[in-house]
């Protein structure tokens, strides 16, 4: 983080702090802030050179993938290669669809949605408000660089802001 004013401010919002549901805390701590290292990473550190940043969101995207077992991802045509190898491996038998929306990627299984994932920082809010509106998400993320919109978990509707 270059600006330590952003990170003191954003630091009430770490490692689910606040978050009550099992279920939902649950997300946070094993799939969001997990630092274990996966069957994958090391193949897919030497065959894609990444900065920090990019790494650190590939390997997020690698861990949703992994953690909900699509059967189709669909991701925008503007998906840089590297992103989309961490999130084929994280679920190898998913099948992949480029199209889509540019800047949201979707996690189904059986034609349901179970993830929506949105990139694009400039749409971001505006996104994550349409899918906090639909009736099928239960539970959104907003992680200042990407948002996570959960569909049909058993909770009750959840808004949570991470510092990721």
């Amino acid at each position: 983080m270059r600006n330590p004013l952003v990170w003191l401010r954003r630091i009430r919002h770490r490692c689910g702090y606040g978050i009550h549901s099992p279920l939902v805390f649950g997300l946070v701590t094993q799939v969001v802030y997990n630092d274990g290292t996966y069957y994958a990473y090391q193949t897919l550190r030497r065959r894609h050179h990444l900065r920090f940043d990019r790494l650190k969101t590939a390997r997020l995207l690698f861990r949703l993938a992994n953690d909900t077992a699509p059967d189709l991802i669909v991701v925008p045509p503007s998906l840089p290669e590297p992103e989309r190898d961490y999130i084929h491996e994280g679920c190898r038998k998913a099948e992949i669809q480029p199209t889509g929306d540019d800047g949201v990627i979707t996690l189904s299984r059986n034609g349901q949605p179970l993830l929506t994932i949105v990139l694009d920082l400039r749409r971001r809010q505006t996104l994550l408000e349409t899918l906090k509106a639909d009736p099928a998400v239960t539970v959104t993320f907003d992680l200042y660089t990407l948002a996570l919109a959960y569909h049909n978990l058993p909770t009750n509707r959840q808004h949570h802001i991470i510092n990721f």
